[in-house]
C-alpha cells in the first residue's frame, strides 16, 4: 500500500483538478461523502440520531461540512461548530458553508466553549473536522479546548483525514489531538497515521 506525505497528497489532488479537469469541490464533495457513509454506519452502531460537526475554517472543515449536509438531507439531527470566525472561510469550504446554511444546517461559531460541552453531551456522534494536513503548528488557545471537550464528551469520534492534532508526516502530537475511534483518510494514507503515535 502506497503512503504519502501532505505535500504529495497535495500535488496529486492539483495534478487531478489541474491536469485532469477534475474540479477541487468535487474533490471535497467526494470526500465528504464518502465520510458520510462511515459517519452513518458509526451512528446505527449507536442507535442514536444526533451528530455534532466541529469544523476548522479550512478545506477539512469543508469536508465536514459536506458531512452535515447529508446527514441533513436523510434526517439525522445535526450541528455543525466551528472553531473560528464564519467570515474567514473561504473557497471550496465557503461555498459548502453556504450550502450547508441555505440547506437549513445549523452553523455556529464556538463562541462559548460551555456551549459545545453541552451539546456533545446531548449527541451520539461527533465528526472531528478541525485540522487536516496543512496543520503544522502546536495546537493552542480554543483549538486546544474544542479538542480537549471532544476527548472528554465520551462519545464515538470519527475524524476526517486524520485526527486533529497528528503531524501528517511524521506521526507526533502537534500539542495535543483528538482520541478518534475511527479515521477515514482521503486519496491516499499519509505517513503520520503509520506512525507512533499517530498511529
Amino acid at each position: 500500500m502506497r503512503i504519502v506525505t501532505s505535500e504529495q497528497m497535495r500535488e496529486l489532488d492539483r495534478r487531478a483538478s489541474e491536469e485532469y479537469g477534475v474540479p477541487s469541490i468535487l474533490l471535497m464533495e467526494n470526500a465528504g461523502l464518502r465520510a458520510f457513509d462511515v459517519a452513518f454506519r458509526m451512528l446505527g452502531e449507536c442507535g442514536g440520531n444526533s451528530v455534532i460537526v466541529v469544523c476548522g475554517r479550512g478545506n477539512n472543515g469543508g469536508d465536514g461540512l459536506v458531512v452535515a449536509r447529508h446527514l441533513d438531507q436523510v434526517g439525522v439531527g445535526v450541528r455543525v461548530f466551528v472553531a473560528g470566525r464564519i467570515d474567514e472561510i473561504k473557497g471550496d469550504a465557503k461555498i459548502n458553508l453556504d450550502i450547508a446554511i441555505k440547506s437549513g444546517v445549523k452553523v455556529e461559531e464556538i463562541s462559548d466553549i460551555a456551549r459545545l460541552k453541552s451539546a456533545l453531551a446531548h449527541s451520539h456522534l461527533v465528526v472531528d473536522a478541525l485540522f487536516g494536513t496543512g496543520l503544522k503548528g502546536e495546537i493552542t488557545g480554543l483549538a486546544a479546548q474544542v479538542i480537549e471537550e471532544i476527548n472528554a464528551c465520551g462519545k464515538p469520534v470519527l475524524s476526517l483525514d486524520l485526527p486533529s492534532g497528528v503531524d501528517a508526516d511524521a506521526g507526533r502530537i502537534l500539542g495535543t489531538a483528538v482520541y478518534a475511534d475511527e479515521t477515514i483518510t482521503f486519496g491516499l494514507p499519509k505517513i503520520g497515521l503509520a506512525q507512533y503515535p499517530g498511529a
